[in-house]
């Protein structure tokens, strides 16, 4: 099986291409044959009846002109490392009284960046088929494939722009530890990952640079935690003028799971967890020195203030949308 793009090939024997078929006419997913594997060693392509191409599959698939673009080390690197917030600029604005501090939590926690998600998130019934093991708020979800062995499939996916930015080689390889460190605690065993390498500019020799020591730290991880790359993409030039992104290694990480153990993992955590922590709060719950909120969805219940445009926003007569 190969993706690019939300487009899936896969290379199906012949004795399991009925078996396919009914997969996918199952679950109403569109599909075309496109060839055969044989022994010719060529790739060979026909339009009409018209040979279009007809190729060594080397020279597609490795021979492809290779791109060495020059890089180095920033020249900011090390004062970027160095940087501390105390004694900064933003320092000065450090909240110096108890007065000052309550306000600058109050703003702070009534962000719609620090609100909960989950109005989104779970608009999408992620228990269909019933064979979700573990979801939100797990750090890996854990799906069900074999309902008689309980055999099922874990998969996190974790990146951190900030720590790549500071130090490119160590952060992806911070990202790939958290996503393998997700899966492992569900009870899957790792089994592989992929990479979404998002960067700004590669002819920016800074830019280069970090896409260079992002893979060479990738590499370096994964060699060392025994699981391969089966594929990943590359996006490149996100950056607004000559200003880029934050370099951004994005790792899922898969792994094989026995979804009976998840599911007791799942079951002992939950028994750990004191029990006022999911206690919901009652209708019209008041904040000190906040405002009252009406609204009582699992959206708000863990947030601390709720501006009441934004409580309206997130009321229960919201549309949802259906998968």
């Amino acid at each position: 099986m190969s993706e690019s793009q939300e487009r899936m090939m896969a290379v199906v024997t012949p004795e399991n291409i009925t078996a396919f078929e009914a997969v996918m006419d199952k679950w109403a997913v569109e599909y075309s044959w496109l060839g055969e594997v044989t022994d010719t060693g060529r790739l060979i392509i026909t339009w009409e009846g018209e040979v279009i191409v007809d190729v060594d599959p080397r020279t597609v698939a490795h021979d492809g002109p290779v791109y060495d673009r020059p890089f180095a080390r920033p020249s900011w690197q090390d004062s970027v490392q160095a940087d501390t917030f105390t004694g900064s600029v933003q320092d000065a604005g450090r909240p110096s009284t108890s007065g000052e501090l309550a306000a600058a939590i109050t703003e702070l926690i009534a962000s719609p960046n620090m609100c909960s998600k989950a109005w989104i998130t779970k608009q999408y019934d992620r228990y269909v088929g019933g064979n979700t093991a573990m979801a939100f708020p797990d750090d890996a979800g854990v799906v069900r494939v074999d309902e008689e062995t309980g055999l099922g499939v874990a998969l996190a996916t974790d990146a951190n722009g900030r720590y790549t930015y500071l130090d490119p080689y160590h952060g992806a390889q911070l990202a790939l530890a958290e996503a393998y460190r997700n899966v492992a605690t569900s009870g899957a065993v790792p089994m592989a990952v992929s990479d979404c390498l998002n960067f700004g500019s590669p002819e920016d020799p800074d830019v280069m640079w970090q896409l260079a020591e992002s893979i060479r730290g990738l590499s370096d991880a994964c060699m060392e935690l025994g699981v391969p790359v089966t594929g990943g993409n590359v996006s490149l030039y996100n950056q607004t003028g000559t200003v880029p992104i934050h370099p951004l290694p994005w790792l899922p990480c898969w792994a094989s799971s026995t979804t009976s153990r998840a599911a007791r993992r799942r079951a002992g955590r939950k028994m750990a967890r004191p029990s006022t922590s999911w206690a919901p709060r009652p209708r019209n719950w008041t904040v000190p020195n906040g405002p009252t909120c009406a609204d009582t969805s699992a959206a708000c219940r863990r947030r601390l203030t709720c501006p009441s445009s934004a409580s309206s926003a997130r009321s229960s007569s919201t549309p949802r949308a259906t998968a």
